[in-house]
């Protein structure tokens, strides 16, 4: 949350790809910095083709499926899928 802060949604034009249908600048910059995380998260499930969706930052990310899908669109190289089946959560993390 603390990172979040400090982004200024003026100096990012790449975050109206985070925009739902109708939203502008405006409207994005009234939402609070977990949903607009929640949202960069959901985006990149999306562009992985998952169908899973995230709604909260806890629960939804604590047997870190998403997260693995998130840092493999980011850099697939060095993160991989290997170990997405595994069905240890603590190793999976």
């Amino acid at each position: 949350m603390y990172v979040t802060k400090s982004i200024e949604l003026k100096d990012t034009p790449e975050i109206m790809r985070l925009a739902e249908d109708g939203e502008d600048l405006k409207m994005l910059s009234k939402l609070s910095p977990e949903v607009i995380l929640i949202r960069w998260v959901n985006f990149h499930l999306k562009a992985a083709n998952q169908e899973r969706r995230i709604t909260n930052l806890g629960k939804d990310l604590s047997d870190s499926f998403a997260l693995f899908y998130v840092l493999n669109q980011l850099d697939g190289g060095k993160c991989p899928l290997d170990g997405i089946d595994d069905s240890d959560l603590v190793s999976r993390a």
